[in-house]
């Protein structure tokens, strides 16, 4: 308290003083000490003497080296003083200086028992005096300001709101210059306004206010959302416990009482706003980790999924060594899932580790146990039983109380994820079985490969898709359709549809006929105006093609040469638009080797870009992808169509290449080269192979086929052999597997010369002779 009164006296000096001196006198009078604080400066008129030490009384119209002050200064200093049992003085002149006088008995018997403490042998300046020397720095001649070009970071943002003008000027001095960044305002209702506006880190607020006094302003701040968490400094002309207890109890922060010391509000002001970053900062971490939490519960598919994606992102947080998760069902050993170092199950566990899982089983749920050397335990609800939860924290990670509430909180938040991952799971399950009851068949015919991708998560069913109909001539039905909508109730109108259009074309394997008859179909069924299909009746011998459009994109043609081809003939309105109009239907013929590609519109969508520009992309890939299998290429085309953020529509897709590949099983018997030969050069016509291609391909695939069954069933005469055969752009590829062992080459001057002779005919030849088999496998190219 002894520094706080030289410091203000110290300061006044300095703040009237102009020219001349400031001179502080100690000395011993007698039984008292006395303390002189003079100046040179402006000095006091004697009217306003008396009333010097008043609290909040100004001397108006002085010259002075700043405007701030409350009036409170002086009167503080001569309570202090008489905290001490002393007295002070003052004299002054006008235009000559004043004087001030303090007179303190010698030692502490004066003084009550309860205020006496020991004495401190601390000799550094206290941080108290580092507000008064910065401000008396700036009013030395010559001193500096700050650079205007450089612009520091503010310690903070401010509002402060007090009705006394000379109080608001002294606090915005006294808070800008120790770095913060002040508004100031004169009531309460315009505090709010400017908190509504800009959060601030701490309000900074008179109690007696017009308009709305500082416990309004504190209440209308607790109870709006936006500012409930802006932390709220009281400052109050009453003292006593009860003022403090009551703005407390409002609601307030802080409390602090006039008059008050610079340094103190400094520290009460600097200790608020690092408290409410602190709070801010666990606030926000909380937010942001209950946040990554629920993205990677929502993105899970299964339980299995939710969980391992949950502990990956307890394991980030807490930068784990190992996150482990037990789930202890009514029987059996308990299922472990881990994040970090692999584990293969309960039993590879450390004895300790299960031990501890164990126990925290019996333990109560949602309460975060830590554990001596840098681990901690939560037991959590899991569907299938209790869920008991352990982190690896790694040497020297202490586990805090803000990480015990954070891991409950998530805790909690994952055991709801889990629930809600069983359920959709459930439902997920049950949904893909009906969609794939009513989808089309699992089982397509040789050449023919399909796609299907919804675009509702996670049940994955929707209103697209495909069919393909054997029909009773040996001809095959394709259908290719779109839904109006997405979800269940797409699912459940394409199901009906589809249905429909399999009768039909078993009925009349008419493209043209079955959609007008659909047409009629769809006006009765809620929700199946406006369907696309695109139906067609392939020949699977010749690759003559019949089809119909109603309303749907076109099928593409990607030829051997590098050519492409739109299926946009037959076209019409889509489904029950106009039932009873007669549709066309429009004929071509699949080339040789080509590959078409039957989609929905959801492949080729692309927001803000017509729709042509995604189906030039689709052809230009199927035209890339020519000289793959049939699946890879189905695989890569859904991956190179699918936007960043993956597809916005159900899709289906549909592929099927001209002529679909050979696949022949026969026993293993020389009567049967010549059915097979006979299979194969047919194939080979289909695929437009040039005749010395097709005769050098004859000729090694009967060497490969008599070699099994010669050498591969010399031992199991009649075992099965199988010859297969696929047609690619511009090549061949045939393999011939036995399922039993070649013998060992022997030389002979007239046999011995088929494999020389497979590899003569054929640009590529491997025999992979292992104990289930041999399989002969060729490659050659098409030319001429």
């Amino acid at each position: 308290m002894w520094e706080k009164v030289v410091l203000n006296l110290l300061s006044n000096a300095l703040k009237f003083t102009f020219e001349g001196s400031v001179s502080v006198a100690v000395q011993a009078v007698g039984d008292e000490a006395v303390v002189t604080v003079a100046d040179t400066g402006i000095g006091i008129a004697a009217d306003q003497l008396p009333r010097l030490f008043e609290r909040f009384h100004r001397v108006e119209n002085r010259r002075s080296r700043s405007n701030e002050g409350s009036g409170i200064g002086l009167a503080l200093v001569r309570e202090l003083v008489a905290l001490h049992g002393g007295t002070i003085t003052a004299d002054s002149v006008e235009g000559r200086g004043t004087r001030f006088v303090i007179r303190l008995p010698f030692g502490y018997a004066h003084l009550p028992a309860d205020s006496v403490v020991p004495a401190s042998s601390a000799t550094a300046v206290s941080a108290t005096a580092g507000p008064y020397v910065q401000e008396a720095l700036r009013w030395l001649p010559g001193r500096a300001g700050p650079d205007p070009g450089v612009v520091e970071p503010a310690a903070g943002t401010l509002v402060v709101a007090d009705d006394n003008a000379d109080m608001r000027e002294y606090l915005t001095r006294l808070l800008s210059g120790a770095g913060y960044q002040v508004a100031a305002v004169a009531d309460g209702q315009q505090a709010l306004d400017a908190v509504r506006a800009s959060a601030p880190d701490l309000v900074v607020s008179d109690v007696m206010m017009p308009n709305r006094d500082g416990l309004s302003l504190l209440g209308a701040l607790r109870a709006d959302p936006r500012t409930a968490a802006v932390p709220v400094l009281l400052l109050s002309a009453r003292a006593g416990q009860e003022a403090s207890i009551e703005g407390l109890q409002a609601g307030a922060d802080d409390y602090l009482v006039k008059p008050f010391a610079a340094a103190e509000l400094l520290a009460r002001v600097r200790a608020n706003v690092q408290l409410a970053r602190l709070r801010n900062h666990h606030a926000t971490q909380r937010e942001t980790a209950l946040a990554a939490l629920s993205v990677r519960l929502s993105g899970a598919a299964t339980l299995d999924e939710a969980l391992a994606g949950a502990l990956d992102e307890l394991r980030g947080l807490w930068h784990a060594e190992r996150v482990t998760a037990a789930v202890f069902t009514a029987g059996g050993e308990p299922a472990v899932t881990v994040s970090g170092p692999e584990v293969a199950g309960w039993g590879e566990l450390a004895t300790e580790r299960r031990t501890a899982l164990a126990a925290l089983r019996d333990g109560p749920t949602l309460t975060a146990v830590p554990v001596e050397g840098s681990a901690a335990g939560i037991t959590l609800e899991h569907p299938d039983g209790t869920l008991a939860l352990w982190l690896d924290l790694g040497p020297g990670r202490p586990f805090t109380a803000d990480d015990r509430l954070l891991l409950s909180l998530l805790a909690g938040h994952l055991a709801q994820g889990l629930a809600r991952a069983q359920q959709i799971g459930q439902q997920r399950e049950t949904a893909i079985a009906l969609q794939r009851s009513i989808l089309g068949p699992s089982l397509l015919p040789p050449g023919f490969a399909a796609r299907y991708e919804p675009a509702a998560r996670p049940l994955e069913v929707g209103g697209d898709w495909y069919d393909i109909v054997t029909l009773t001539d040996g001809r095959i039905g394709i259908v290719v359709g779109d839904c109006v909508g997405r979800g269940l109730a797409a699912a459940a109108v394409m199901g009906q549809l589809r249905s429909a259009c399999r009768a039909l074309l078993l009925q009349d394997p008419s493209p043209a006929r079955t959609l007008m008859t659909m047409d009629h179909f769809a006006a009765g069924v809620p929700g199946a105006a406006c369907t696309t299909v695109f139906c067609g009746v392939l020949d699977p011998a010749t690759g003559h093609l019949t089809y119909a459009s109603a309303g749907h994109p076109p099928g593409i043609l990607a030829h051997a040469d590098g050519t492409r081809h739109l299926l946009d003939g037959g076209r019409s309105l889509p489904l029950a638009v106009r039932p009873g109009r007669v549709r066309r239907q429009a004929e071509h013929v699949v080339p040789a080797r080509a590959t078409m590609l039957l989609y929905t519109d959801g492949l080729v969508e692309r927001r803000r870009r017509p729709l042509t520009d995604g189906i030039d992309l689709a052809g230009r890939s199927v035209l890339d992808g020519a000289d793959r299998g049939l699946d890879e290429l189905a695989t890569g085309l859904m991956a190179q169509l699918a936007s960043g953020g993956g597809y916005h529509d159900d899709v289906a897709v549909l592929l099927y290449r001209h002529p679909g590949p050979l696949d022949v099983t026969f026993p293993a018997d020389a009567d049967q080269l010549a059915p097979v030969r006979g299979a194969l050069r047919r194939w080979l016509d289909l695929c437009g192979v040039p005749a010395p291609t097709a005769q050098n391909v004859l000729v090694a695939v009967g060497e490969a086929c008599a070699n099994a069954i010669e050498h591969g069933h010399r031992d199991a005469p009649g075992g099965p052999i199988r010859l297969r055969a696929e047609a690619y752009v511009d090549r061949l590829h045939l393999t011939v597997t036995d399922s039993g062992r070649w013998k060992a080459p022997v030389p002979d001057a007239y046999r011995g010369r088929g494999l020389k002779l497979m590899r003569a005919m054929m640009r590529r030849v491997a025999i992979d002779a292992g104990t289930g088999g041999t399989v002969a496998d060729m490659d050659t190219r098409i030319t001429g």
